[in-house]
C-alpha cells in the first residue's frame, strides 16, 4: 500500500504530538474534582445533617482548594496547547515544503492538470485547514471521549441506573449526527471545487490584466466569475444550514441527557435533592463542554480531511521521468544526441518522430522551422520535460536555458543575473557588456541594484530577454539552449548581442539556438530543419543546400506570386485610401519641426522632430512593459481566406454588460463587517433559556411538592430544548465580498498591478476570502456564545451573593488591563504575519513559472532552501503569536479562577455573617456550579476572540481592496502620495469628478489619430516618458513604429489606450479627445496584438470569441487569415480543443497567431501590433502581413517592429528616440536619406531595398 500524507505525518510528528497530549490528561482529571468541592461548599452553607458547625478555616480551605485545582488545570492546559501548536507549526513548514518540492518535479502533463491558482489554494487554504485542526485532534480522539466516559461513570455512582437512560439518549443522537457529517463532507468537497474554479479564474485574469484592460473585457469576465461565485455561495449557504442543524443536535445532547437522567431518577421514586442535583449538574456541565466544541471539531476535521485528500492527490501526480535520458559529461564530444527518438507530451500524440541529431561540442547549432514544427518541443526533450516515447536522448544534466518568453525573478538586476552564483566582478562586467546591458543600467536610478518587480514589470521585453540571457551566460555552463532569444531585440542591440555574446564570449560553449532569423544561418556551425513532425534536413548550410532544401525561398519570405499579390493588394488599398480621403474631412495638420535630414519633397502629414530627453524618462518607459505569462507547446500552419463582414461590429460589449453586471453587484462597494445581530440575538436567547433551566432545577430540588415529577420535568425539558434551538449562524453578509473586491481590483489602474505582487492579490481572493466565508462566521458565533455564558454566570452569582461584586471589580479590571496589553501586540503580529505570507506565495508562483529554468540550471535545491527560509519567517511569527496567546490565556483563566474562588468565598462569608437565607443555600451551590464552567468558557472565549481578531485582519485587507481607486479616478486625480491607490482623502484633488462622458455611437468610425503636443508619464512622481509628441495618422494609414530599446514605442501605445497619466497635450481619435470618452468605450474601439500572447484556459473558440458575439464561420475565417485553420481542423475537438492554462498546449508562435486572429475578428477601425510577429517564422510573418492588408485595408494599422522588413511597405514610419519624435515620413523618403535615423536602423539590420520596395537579406547577422 502506497504511503499517504497522513501516515507520513504520523511517523514524523507522533512523538512530539503524543508528548504534548500528556499535558491534557491532568487538565481533564482535575476537572472532575470540582463537583465534589461544590458539594462540600453546599454542605458548608447548608449544614443540615452535619455533626458539627463549619469553621472559618474549613471555608477558607475549600476556597483555596478551588483556586489551586483550577490554576493547576489551567497551567496543564496551556502547556498542552504550547506543545501541540508547536507541532502544528512544524507540520505547516513540512507540508508547504513538500508541496513546493513536488511542484518543481511535476511532469508536463501533471502541470497542466493543476493551475497556479489551484496550487496556491493548496499551499494557503488547504494547509491552513490541516494546521488549524492539529491542536484539537487530542480533544477529538481521546480527551472528549474520556471526559464523556468519566462523566457517565460518576453520574452512575450518583443517580444509579437513571444515568443509563441519559446514555441511551446520547447513543440515539449519534446516528443522526453521523448522517449530517456525511452530508457536510460531501458539500465541503464540492465547495473546494468551486473555490478552485474561482481562484483559478481570478489568477488567470490577474496574470492577463493588461490585455484584458486593452480589450475592455473587465466586466464581461467579471460576470463570468460572478456566475461561479453564485454556485459557490449556494453551496456555502446549504453547508451553513446543515452545520446549524448539526450544532442544534450536538448542543441539545447535554440538556437532553440531563432531562432524561433527572426525569428517570425522579420517576424511579428517588428524592431529587440538592445533594444529588449540584454534583450531577456539575458533571453534566463538564460533559457539555466537549459536546459543545464537538461540532466545531467535527467541522474542522471534515475540512481537514478534504484538504488532506486534495494534497494527497497532488502529491500522487506524475513526476518528470528522466529514465529515457542518458546524461553526458563534460568530456563527451557529443553533449546532445538523439537516436531514433519519438518525442511528444503524451503517448497518444507524438510531435516529432524518428529524430536523429548529433550536436558536436563547442558548436553553434541553429534549429529552424515553421511555427508549430516542434522546435521548442525538441529543446524540452533535451531538458527532460517532453517525453521520449521511443529511442534515446543524451544530454547534460545541467544546462543554461533561456526560454522564448523571459523568466524574471522579483529581485534586483544583479541577483537575477548571478542566480545564486558568487560574484565574479570581471566576468559579471564582461557579461553585462556582451548582453548590451551597460547602457540600460546607466538609465536606472540604482543601476544593477534596481528592483525590477514581479515578472520584470519594470523592464521592456528586450531588456527582460537580455537579462535572462545574461543569467544563462554568467552561470558558465558548457552547454546552452536558447529558444528564439533574438526575437525581442531591436536591430542595433541584436547585432551587438549576436557578435559579442553568442559568437565571441560563448565561442567555446555548445549552443543550441532556436531561431526564425534565417539570415543568421551562414554564421552557425550546424543547422537542423524541422517540418512535418520530423527532421527534414541537418548539417552545415552548404550541406543542407546540397540536400535540396531551398532555404533561400524561406529567407526571401515570399514567393514571386505572393509578391505580385501584395502589389495588387497594395494597389487596391491605395485606391480605397483615395476614396476614403475624398470622403473624409481634412484633419488638423501635425505640428512640424526642423528636420535633421536634408530637405526633400514633403509628404502630407509628415513631421520630423529631433530633440533629447532625460535617461530617467527612458527608464520610465521601460518600467511599464507587458506582464503576461505563457509556456510552450506545439502546432501547425497554412490556409488563407478573407474575413468578410468582420468590420461590422456587434453592439458594444461594454454597453451590453454594464446594466446586467451592475445589477449583480452590491449597490455599494463597502463591505459588511461581521458584527451580525442574528448570532448575538440567538446566543442571548440560548443563554437566557440555559439560566432559566438551571434555576428551575434548583427550584424543583428544593420544592416541597417535588414529587410532582411530570410538572417539573415538563417545564425543565421546555427550558432545556429552548436553550438548544436558537443556536445557528448565517454568513450571508460576506458572500458578495469577492465579487465586490474583484470589481474594484479590475477597475484599478495598471500602476497598481505593476507595484503589487500577484501573490499578494491572490491571497486576498483565496485565504482572506475563505476566512470571511467559513472561519470568521463560525468563530464569531462561538465567541458570542462564550461571552454570553460568562455574562449569564456572573449575573446569577451576583444575584445570589451580592458580595461577589466586590471581588468582581478587581478581577474585571485585571481582565480588561490584560486584554488591552495583549491586543496591541497581537494586532501588529497578525498584520506582520499577513505581509509575511504574501512573499511566500509570490515566490511559489514565481518558481512554478520558472521551474524549467530552475531545474535545468541545477538550482532546485537553492530555491527549496529559499522556500524553507520564507516558511521559517512565517513560522517565527506563528511562534510569537502562539506565545502571546498562551501568555494571555493563563492570565485570563487566572481571572476565571478568581471568579470561582470569589463565588465560593462570597457564599461562605454570607453564610458565616448571617447574610444568607438558608432557603437560598441551593442557589449558592448553583452559582458555584455555573462558575466552574466560566474557566473553560473564558479560555475558549480567549481563543475565539484571538481567532476573530486574526480573521478581522482578513476583513480589513478585503475592505482595503474594495476601496481601491478606479482607473478613471486615478487617471484624473492628483494624489498626495502617487503610489497610494486607495480612496482619496479630502486633500486630494480630482479634475474629472463632475465630467460627463460623451455618448458616442460607432466611434471611432474612420480611425484617424492625432497627437497634439502630447506628453505622458506612468505615475505622478515619475518623469515624462513621452514629451511633446505631435503627429497625425490619417484614417486607413499603415504606420510602423521603430526605435532603439527605451525609445518610447510601447509607451505610445499605452497612451493610446489611456493606460497611463497624461501630463500635457491631448490625443484625438476622429476629432474627439480620448479623455472625453469612458476608457471602456475607447478600448472597445481599438484592437491590439500584444508582444507576449495572452490566452485563457479554455477552448480555441472561447479564446477567439469569449462572449459568443460571432458566428462559427467568422471564427474559421479568422483562423484561416493567420494560417491556423488547417492545424485546428486537424484536432479532434476542432474549435472546442483546449489550449491549456496560458495557452500551454500551443507553441508560442501559435499563441501569437491565435491572438492575431482574435484581433482581426474584433473588426475595429484601429489595429495595433506590438511586436506581434516576433515569435513566428518569416514565411508565416509574410502571410500575416498579407492577411492584415486584405482584412484591414480600410483600417488604421500601427505596428511596433524590430523586423524592419515588415514595415518597409507601410505608408509611414515613425522613429522614436528618448520619448520624442525623431522622424515621421514614408519609408521611401526616409530611406532615400542615408543620414536619417531610419536608414541607419535599416543599415544595422542589413535590409537592402530594391526598386519595388521588396527586399533581400544578406547572409550576415541581423535582427530582422
Amino acid at each position: 500500500m502506497a504511503p499517504t500524507l497522513l501516515s507520513a505525518s504520523w511517523r514524523v510528528f507522533k512523538v512530539p504530538f503524543m508528548c504534548g497530549g500528556l499535558w491534557k490528561l491532568p487538565h481533564d482529571l482535575l476537572a472532575f474534582l470540582s463537583p465534589f468541592l461544590v458539594k462540600a461548599v453546599y454542605r458548608y452553607v447548608d449544614p443540615k445533617g452535619m455533626d458539627h458547625v463549619p469553621t472559618w478555616r474549613e471555608g477558607i480551605f475549600l476556597c483555596m482548594c478551588f483556586f489551586v485545582i483550577q490554576y493547576a488545570s489551567s497551567v496543564a492546559l496551556h502547556k498542552y496547547f504550547d506543545k501541540v501548536f508547536d507541532v502544528s507549526m512544524q507540520m505547516r513548514g513540512a507540508l508547504v515544503s513538500c508541496i513546493y518540492k513536488k511542484s518543481l518535479k511535476l511532469s508536463s502533463s501533471s502541470r497542466h492538470q493543476k493551475s497556479l491558482g489551484e496550487l496556491v489554494n493548496l499551499m494557503s487554504v488547504d494547509v491552513q485547514r490541516i494546521v488549524d485542526l492539529v491542536p484539537y485532534l487530542h480533544n477529538l480522539v481521546w480527551s472528549s471521549p474520556l471526559q464523556i466516559l468519566l462523566s457517565m461513570i460518576l453520574l452512575y455512582r450518583m443517580v444509579g441506573v437513571a444515568s443509563l437512560v441519559g446514555l441511551l439518549v446520547m447513543i440515539a443522537i449519534m446516528p443522526i449526527n453521523a448522517s449530517i457529517l456525511i452530508q457536510l463532507r460531501k458539500l465541503q468537497e464540492k465547495n473546494m471545487v468551486e473555490k478552485d474554479r474561482r481562484v483559478k479564474q481570478v489568477s488567470e485574469m490577474l496574470h492577463s490584466i493588461k490585455v484584458i484592460k486593452m480589450f475592455a473585457w473587465e466586466k464581461p469576465l467579471l460576470r463570468r466569475i460572478a456566475d461561479v461565485r453564485k454556485k459557490e455561495v449556494k453551496r456555502l449557504r446549504r453547508y451553513g444550514y446543515i452545520a446549524s442543524m448539526q450544532s442544534i443536535f450536538w448542543n441539545s445532547a447535554p440538556v437532553t441527557v440531563s432531562v432524561a437522567t433527572f426525569g428517570a431518577y425522579a420517576a424511579l421514586g428517588h428524592p431529587l435533592t440538592m445533594q444529588v442535583v449540584l454534583p450531577a449538574l456539575s458533571i453534566i456541565n463538564i460533559m457539555s463542554f466537549p459536546l459543545f466544541v464537538f461540532p466545531l471539531l467535527i467541522s474542522s476535521i471534515v475540512s481537514g480531511r478534504v484538504a488532506l485528500n486534495r494534497i494527497n492527490e497532488f502529491m500522487s501526480l506524475e513526476e518528470r521521468d528522466l529514465s529515457h535520458i542518458q546524461f553526458t559529461s563534460s568530456q563527451d564530444l557529443l553533449p546532445f544526441q538523439l537516436q531514433s527518438a519519438t518525442i511528444g507530451w503524451n503517448a497518444s500524440r507524438p510531435i516529432l518522430t524518428d529524430v536523429n541529431i548529433k550536436i558536436p561540442r563547442g558548436s553553434l547549432t541553429a534549429i529552424v522551422g515553421q511555427v508549430g514544427s516542434g522546435k521548442s518541443t525538441l529543446l524540452s526533450a533535451l531538458l527532460g520535460d517532453a517525453k521520449c516515447l521511443e529511442g534515446e536522448v543524451r544530454a547534460p544534466r545541467e544546462v543554461g536555458y533561456v526560454p522564448q518568453q523571459a523568466w524574471i525573478q522579483n529581485a534586483n538586476i544583479r541577483d537575477n543575473i548571478l542566480f545564486g552564483k558568487p560574484m565574479d566582478e570581471r566576468r559579471y562586467r564582461e557579461v553585462l557588456k556582451a548582453c548590451a546591458l551597460e547602457a540600460d543600467l546607466e538609465k536606472f536610478p540604482n543601476g544593477d541594484e534596481t528592483e525590477i518587480g514581479e515578472r520584470g514589470v519594470n523592464l521592456s521585453g528586450g531588456q527582460k530577454q537580455r537579462i535572462a540571457l545574461a543569467r544563462a551566460v554568467y552561470q558558465n555552463f558548457d552547454c546552452l539552449l536558447l529558444d528564439d532569444v533574438m526575437s525581442a531585440l531591436d536591430s542595433h542591440v541584436g547585432s551587438h548581442v549576436l557578435d559579442d555574446c553568442l559568437i565571441r564570449l560563448l565561442q567555446d560553449k555548445t549552443r543550441v539556438l532556436v531561431t526564425h532569423k534565417l539570415d543568421l544561418l551562414p554564421l552557425v556551425d550546424y543547422i537542423v530543419v524541422l517540418g512535418d513532425g520530423k527532421v527534414q534536413a541537418q548539417g552545415t548550410l552548404s550541406e543542407i543546400r546540397m540536400q535540396g532544401v531551398d532555404l533561400e525561398s524561406v529567407i526571401d519570405n515570399v514567393s514571386e506570386d505572393e509578391s505580385k499579390k501584395q502589389e495588387e493588394e497594395k494597389g487596391e488599398e491605395g485606391a480605397q485610401k483615395k476614396q476614403d480621403a475624398e470622403a473624409t474631412p481634412a484633419s488638423a495638420p501635425a505640428a512640424s519641426a526642423p528636420s535633421s535630414a536634408p530637405a526633400t519633397p514633403a509628404v502630407a502629414s509628415s513631421s520630423t522632430t529631433t530633440s533629447s530627453s532625460s535617461a530617467a524618462a527612458a527608464s520610465g518607459e521601460e518600467g511599464q512593459k507587458s506582464k503576461e505569462e505563457s509556456t510552450t507547446g506545439e502546432g501547425g500552419t497554412s490556409g488563407s481566406s478573407a474575413i468578410a463582414g468582420m468590420a461590422k461590429r456587434s453592439p458594444s460589449m461594454f454597453q451590453q454588460t454594464n446594466h446586467c453586471l451592475s445589477s449583480s453587484l452590491p449597490p455599494s462597494p463597502s463591505l459588511s463587517l461581521p458584527l451580525l445581530p442574528s448570532p448575538l440575538l440567538t446566543s442571548s436567547s440560548a443563554q437566557a433559556a440555559r439560566n432559566g433551566n438551571d434555576w428551575w432545577l434548583t427550584k424543583w430540588a428544593s420544592a416541597a411538592d417535588r414529587h410532582r415529577v411530570a410538572f417539573y420535568l415538563g417545564v425543565y425539558a421546555t427550558w432545556n430544548f429552548g436553550s438548544a434551538l436558537p443556536l445557528s449562524c448565517t454568513t450571508g453578509n460576506f458572500f458578495s465580498s469577492p465579487i465586490t473586491m474583484l470589481d474594484s481590483v479590475m477597475k484599478a489602474p495598471m500602476s497598481f498591478f505593476d507595484s503589487t505582487p500577484i501573490g499578494r492579490i491572490l491571497n486576498r481572493f483565496s485565504n482572506d476570502q475563505d476566512s470571511l466565508d467559513s472561519t470568521l462566521p463560525r468563530t464569531m458565533n462561538q465567541f458570542y456564545t462564550c461571552i454570553l455564558r460568562v455574562a449569564g454566570t456572573i449575573a446569577m452569582i451576583s444575584y445570589v451573593s451580592p458580595t461577589f461584586l466586590f471581588a468582581l471589580l478587581p478581577v474585571g479590571y485585571l481582565y480588561w488591563y490584560t486584554q488591552q496589553l495583549y491586543s496591541k501586540t497581537s494586532r501588529e503580529l497578525k498584520r506582520i504575519e499577513s505581509t509575511t505570507k504574501s512573499p511566500l506565495y509570490s515566490h511559489f508562483g514565481e518558481s512554478i513559472a520558472g521551474s524549467t529554468i530552475i531545474r535545468a540550471g541545477g538550482q532546485a535545491g537553492r530555491f527549496c532552501q529559499e522556500n524553507c527560509e520564507k516558511v521559517d519567517r512565517v513560522n517565527n511569527l506563528f511562534s510569537l503569536i502562539n506565545g502571546c496567546n498562551r501568555w494571555l490565556a493563563v492570565r485570563l483563566e487566572l481571572c476565571g479562577n478568581g471568579i470561582v474562588t470569589g463565588a465560593a468565598l462570597a457564599g461562605i462569608v454570607s453564610r458565616k455573617l448571617g447574610w444568607l437565607n438558608p432557603a437560598r443555600a441551593s442557589m449558592v451551590g448553583l452559582s458555584l456550579t455555573l462558575a466552574l464552567s466560566v474557566t473553560n468558557s473564558l479560555a475558549w472565549m480567549v481563543r475565539m476572540s484571538t481567532e476573530a481578531e486574526a480573521q478581522m485582519n482578513s476583513v480589513e485587507r478585503v475592505a482595503e481592496y474594495v476601496e481601491i481607486l478606479s482607473e478613471e479616478e486615478w487617471l484624473g486625480t492628483v494624489l498626495k502620495n502617487p503610489t497610494d491607490f486607495f480612496k482619496r482623502t479630502e486633500g486630494d484633488k480630482t479634475h474629472k469628478e463632475q465630467q460627463q462622458y460623451l455618448e458616442l455611437s460607432d466611434w471611432p468610425s474612420r480611425g484617424e489619430i492625432s497627437f497634439h503636443n502630447f506628453s505622458m508619464r506612468y505615475r505622478p512622481d515619475l518623469p515624462d516618458v513621452l514629451s511633446s509628441v505631435s503627429l497625425t495618422i490619417r484614417a486607413g494609414e499603415k504606420v510602423g513604429i521603430c526605435g532603439r530599446t527605451g525609445a518610447g514605442k510601447s509607451s505610445l501605445l499605452m497612451a493610446l489606450f489611456r493606460m497611463s497619466l497624461i501630463s500635457g497635450g491631448r490625443i484625438e481619435i476622429d476629432g474627439q479627445d480620448i479623455t472625453r470618452a469612458h476608457v471602456g468605450l475607447l478600448r472597445e474601439g481599438l484592437a491590439i496584438v500584444p508582444q507576449e500572447p495572452m490566452l485563457f484556459q479554455g477552448s480555441i473558440a472561447y479564446n477567439l470569441d469569449p462572449f459568443g458575439e460571432y458566428k462559427e464561420e467568422q471564427l474559421w475565417d479568422a483562423l484561416a487569415s493567420v494560417q491556423l485553420d488547417v492545424y485546428v481542423r486537424s484536432l479532434p475537438e476542432k474549435l472546442e480543443a483546449q489550449v491549456g492554462e496560458g495557452g500551454s498546449h500551443l507553441s508560442v508562435g501559435q499563441r501569437q497567431l491565435l491572438c492575431m486572429a482574435r484581433a482581426l475578428l474584433r473588426g475595429t477601425k484601429i489595429l495595433v501590433l506590438d511586436e506581434a510577429t516576433a515569435a513566428v517564422d518569416h514565411e508565416t510573418d509574410a502571410m500575416i502581413q498579407s492577411a492584415i492588408r486584405r482584412a484591414c485595408h480600410s483600417c488604421t494599422v500601427i505596428t511596433i517592429a524590430h523586423r524592419l522588413n515588415t514595415i518597409l511597405d507601410y505608408d509611414k514610419v515613425l522613429v522614436l528616440g528618448q520619448g520624442q519624435v525623431l522622424e515621421f515620413d514614408s519609408p521611401n523618403k526616409l530611406l532615400s536619406d542615408p543620414s536619417s535615423q531610419f536608414s541607419q536602423l535599416v543599415s544595422l539590420s542589413k535590409v537592402r531595398r530594391t526598386s519595388s520596395l521588396s527586399f533581400d537579406v544578406d547572409k550576415i547577422p541581423s535582427d530582422s
